[in-house]
């Protein structure tokens, strides 16, 4: 800045402040003058009121410019008796108040009041006071709710420049003493009362305008009073408390304090309706911009669209006088976003430009492997010729293309003929794919950028009849019978585009075409073009901000639209092809050494021949640890995981882990639960894991680690049919025979598998007629086999057999379910060695007082031909399964 330029707002900032010195030292005397005044009795008037010139002076001060008509205004109030109308002159002062724009007509208003109330005191005061409030505060918003907006507008305008002249009268009438005291001592009682009324009608002008429609009134007396009324501070945030400094103003100090905290709540007020109302106009906008493309035109919303316009100028508006209201008040203002109607994706458009130079600058490569990409780029030279063949077969050698080498020998062959004719017919052969020749077109692709050199005519060619192609289907593409030549015309053109063969205009031009119409088989077409190609384009630098903008627009119209299910996952297979999700590198946590022991020992050590030395290292291994607990009871439990012949080394080495019981015992538990929930649900994908569950509980039993008890619960338990298994379901008799090959060579207690056992499982076999070639062959092995173990006949299942079958259509004196349920009923208090009297009875080991209890037989088979049969009951739970009724077992 020069000199002058300095010297010139170093003389303003002077002129600035003497003037405001003057008007301070006018305010003062005047307020000393007013006091005195109110202090004085009211004198008397000897002159007649005269209508005439009463009506005159009234009209005069409604009219306003003070400047000139102030003296002739004094001059009348002193000659004609006014006290007779009093509620006439009332209403002729606020229109002169309301008139007052310039400090010097404020100054003559002033003059013209105090001589007012010297002449007429409290009756004038009194009304006139009522009415200032009356004009200051804002209209009902009750009232102009009934009023149409645009009278509403009007009217709020009209007020406006209304009241932004009264308030500052008002505020001078405030410094003065003129309004809002009662019985002041002196002036400095008469300046606080004043201020303080100031202070009641500002904050009652600010509290009921929620709208903020008065803020230019506020920022209108801020302009003028803002040194007077705010005591200065440094720069804080709305409602911080801070130091002010202290400095000898007119307004008494803890006044200006009281004023600065009004404005900043305000403010704070103004600043929570505009972040508001920058979320509602963003909405509104994201609304429009995802409906235009759904539509196809922005003028269908031209009506929202302007509305929306007139609300981001008020928007603006308010912006900007909230940034002056904080420079006035001295605080921080908050940083406000723009709105528009463009599309408000610059961060994300920012952030997936980020992303896609990161995988160019770290090299990824739009092809999947090195030699996808040699094969669009590493193209034959065809200067050099080694062979020469008949046009005609190299035509028929096309169609048998296979590698890059039969290609490019090919088209060192039709380099060679470089004629009109044959450019002609390589041109329509090149167009004529089979269409169960998809494979054909990355080598014909190859074929054209490999003859461009000199050939450059078949390019032009294939690109115009493309180009035909695309208009035809664009418009009378629809139905199922073009399905093929959609996808030879975008699968080619797609092929073409990663040989850089389509120009750029053409390419984009495409997309445009496609996502301008995006009906079905548009949506088809766009997403097998970009689902080749998409990427190749996206990783261009020169491309990927406009590419990035086009899968931007076809996301917007995907989420506008209600597209089927096939549409939509075209395209998000599309989209996620050209930007594939970032995939999370899971954090692998380092394994502590005795883990690291641990998993070794399960995962490569588990052999019939280290079984003495894993159980010798799991002895040393502290099972109190929550870590190593966990651990080991997960590899005990999921035989699935292992081989079948490493499901006897896991029941040995649990065997002679006999120190700690608990731990086996709740292995048990926990591998009878996981066969009791496949088994009820009865998932086909789990099917292989309940085979290994079955057999790796068989292994269990073998081991001692399963009692007999347990092992015949678990025998009923697939012996019973639920609800829930269906005529032609096997499963069940599948995992029965499974655990009896297992079981083969241990002897299982004969009485009560022959007895009641062997009678339902061939019960179970017999409703499953017809029984498949491989569950009867599997049955055969593992029946003839346990009975062979056993000592026994394997004719016994068959007579079993036949015992069931007779069930079916014969009733008899006892159910079965009355049998299986006094047995599992009384199997925990039953002798060791009941009597040989009971051995023949269908019921397994009944202890004598169960049996002579029991009621008669007729009217026990009665009372529980209603009632289920409780199978299991371990860990406090029971499964009840309904036997039917007329399932009857006979000892004859």
């Amino acid at each position: 800045m020069s000199a002058d330029a300095e010297d010139s707002l170093r003389q303003a900032f002077v002129e600035c402040l003497a003037r405001e010195r003057k008007r301070e030292a006018w305010r003062e005397s005047w307020l000393v003058r007013n006091i005195a005044v109110q202090r004085a009795e009211t004198r008397q008037h000897v002159e007649t009121p005269s209508l005439k010139r009463s009506t005159m002076l009234m009209r005069r001060m409604r009219q306003g410019n003070l400047c000139d008509t102030a003296d002739w205004i004094l001059g009348e109030i002193q000659c004609v008796g006014l006290h007779k109308y009093i509620d006439e002159l009332v209403p002729a002062i606020m229109d002169m108040l309301c008139k007052c724009t310039l400090f010097k007509e404020r100054m003559a208003a002033i003059e013209i009041l105090g001589e007012l109330y010297g002449l007429y005191g409290d009756d004038l005061r009194v009304p006139l006071t009522v009415q200032v409030q009356n004009y200051i505060v804002p209209v009902v918003p009750d009232a102009a709710k009934q009023k149409s907006s645009e009278q509403c507008k009007k009217g709020d305008e009209a007020r406006i420049v209304m009241q932004r002249s009264l308030i500052r009268v008002v505020a001078e009438m405030a410094f003065t003493g003129l309004i809002g005291v009662t019985d002041a001592a002196d002036c400095q009682e008469s300046l606080t009362q004043s201020t303080a009324w100031l202070y009641q009608q500002l904050a009652a002008f600010m509290y009921n305008d929620p709208a903020f429609v008065y803020l230019p009134i506020i920022m209108y007396a801020l302009r003028s009073y803002a040194s007077i009324l705010v005591k200065y501070a440094p720069l804080h945030d709305a409602g911080e408390s801070v130091e002010c400094w202290e400095e000898d103003t007119l307004v008494p100090g803890a006044q200006k304090v009281r004023f600065r905290l009004l404005f900043e709540s305000y403010f704070a007020r103004l600043v929570a309706h505009l972040q508001s109302l920058q979320q509602t106009l963003q909405a509104c906008a994201q609304r429009i911009r995802n409906a235009i493309p759904r539509y196809g035109a922005v003028t269908v919303f031209e009506e929202r669209e302007n509305a929306l316009q007139c609300d981001l100028h008020e928007y603006d508006a308010l912006c900007e006088e909230l940034r002056t209201f904080a420079q006035m008040i001295q605080v921080r203002c908050p940083t406000l976003k723009q709105i528009s109607l463009e599309a408000d994706t610059a961060g994300e458009h920012a952030q997936m430009l980020a992303r896609i130079d990161a995988d160019i600058e770290a090299g990824k490569s739009a092809w999947d492997n090195e030699t996808e990409r040699a094969f669009y780029t590493e193209l034959l030279s065809v200067r050099v010729a080694e062979c020469d063949d008949g046009v005609d077969l190299l035509f028929k050698k096309l169609l048998s293309v296979q590698n890059v080498m039969m290609l490019d020998h090919l088209a060192r062959q039709f380099a060679l003929h470089n004629t009109d004719n044959v450019r002609a017919k390589l041109c329509k052969h090149i167009m004529d794919v089979p269409c169960d020749r998809q494979n054909l077109y990355p080598f014909y692709a190859r074929l054209t950028a490999t003859l461009q050199c000199c050939m450059p005519s078949v390019l032009v060619q294939v690109l115009e009849a493309l180009a035909r192609d695309f208009r035809h289907l664009l418009s009378n593409g629809q139905g199922e019978h073009k399905v093929s030549a959609r996808r030879k015309l975008m699968l080619f053109y797609a092929e073409l585009t990663q040989f850089h063969l389509v120009p750029i205009a053409t390419i984009f031009q495409l997309l445009s075409n496609l996502l301008d119409q995006f009906k079905s088989h548009s949506i088809e077409m766009l997403a097998m073009f970009l689902g080749r190609c998409g990427r190749f384009l996206l990783l261009n630098r020169a491309l990927s901000a406009r590419m990035l903008g086009y899968l931007e627009q076809m996301q917007r119209k995907r989420n506008a639209l209600h597209l089927d299910m096939h549409d939509d996952a075209m395209l998000q297979n599309a989209y996620y092809d050209c930007l594939p999700q970032e995939k999370t590198q899971e954090k692998q946590v380092p394994l502590s050494e005795e883990m690291q022991l641990l998993h070794f020992l399960f995962a490569h050590k588990m052999r019939p021949a280290n079984v003495s030395a894993v159980v010798e290292v799991l002895r040393r291994v502290d099972f109190a640890r929550e870590e190593h607990h966990k651990y080991l009871l997960q590899r005990f439990t999921r035989p699935w995981e292992y081989n079948t012949e490493v499901y006897a080394v896991l029941a040995q080495v649990l065997r002679f882990l006999a120190g700690n019981k608990a731990f086996a015992n709740k292995v048990v538990d926990n591998v009878i639960e996981q066969i009791q929930q496949c088994v009820e649900t009865n998932a086909y994908a789990e099917n292989q894991r309940k085979y290994a569950l079955v057999r790796y509980f068989g292994q269990l039993y073998r081991s001692s680690i399963v009692a007999d008890s347990t092992m015949l619960d678990m025998l009923w338990y697939l012996c019973v049919e639920t609800q829930g298994d269906g005529p032609l379901e096997y499963m069940r008799i599948r995992l029965v025979n499974a655990l009896l090959v297992v079981l083969r060579p241990v002897t299982i207690p004969h009485k009560a598998f022959d007895d009641v056992m062997l009678v339902y499982f061939a019960y179970l076999g017999q409703k499953k007629q017809p029984i498949p070639a491989e569950v009867a062959q599997d049955l055969a092995l593992s029946v003839g086999t346990i009975f062979k173990g056993m000592g026994r006949d394997e004719h016994m299942y068959k007579n079993a057999a036949l015992r069931a079958r007779t069930m079916l259509n014969t009733h008899h004196s006892e159910t079965l379910r009355g049998r299986a349920e006094r047995y599992f009923a009384t199997r925990d208090s039953r002798a060791k060695d009941p009597p040989k009297e009971l051995q023949n009875q269908a019921v397994m080991h009944m202890t004598p007082h169960a049996q002579r209890d029991a009621p008669s037989q007729q009217t026990d088979t009665l009372a529980r031909a209603t009632k289920p049969v409780a199978l299991l009951s371990r860990n406090g739970r029971s499964i009840q399964v309904h036997v039917p009724s007329h399932a009857y077992i006979s000892r004859t």
